[in-house]
């Protein structure tokens, strides 16, 4: 039994490592000039229903799941417009947030404007993921 367990871990460490120890750790912000709501959940979390002013943020913090099954997702609603997407899953994490330092915490940073969302490592360099109209 243990030469069937040390092999696995070795490679659950070694294809996995943003899985094992590691932090995320979201944040929405608001970059429009009235109320912004939204609502997060993931299969296990309902973060509530929340309200941001420009320029306001909200963030939370989890471990991911192993072999990256965590997934989050938010309903965004601003003014007559209304957006529900994953703000966390195993292709943004591998594609937008980085994080494969055993460990580490890393940030994924979500910014909601009039034009739609971006989102960030750094809140410097944005990347335009979505609009405010559902494809």
């Amino acid at each position: 039994m243990r030469q069937f367990i040390l092999p696995f871990f070795i490679l659950a460490i070694h294809f996995f490592p943003s899985t094992l120890g590691s932090q995320v750790a979201i944040h929405i912000v608001s970059g429009v000039r009235t109320t912004l709501r939204f609502r997060c959940q993931s299969g296990n979390d309902d973060l509530g229903t929340h309200e941001l002013q420009l320029s306001e943020e909200f963030s939370w913090q989890f471990k991911p799941q192993i072999f990256y099954r965590t997934l989050f997702f938010c309903h965004f609603y601003w003014e007559s417009k209304d957006r529900s997407f994953a703000v966390y899953d195993r292709k943004l994490a591998q594609q937008y947030c980085g994080g494969d330092d055993l460990g580490a915490t890393y940030n994924c940073y979500w910014l909601a404007t009039p034009s739609g969302f971006f989102i960030s490592t750094d809140k410097t360099s944005w990347i335009k993921i979505n609009d405010w109209t559902q494809p």
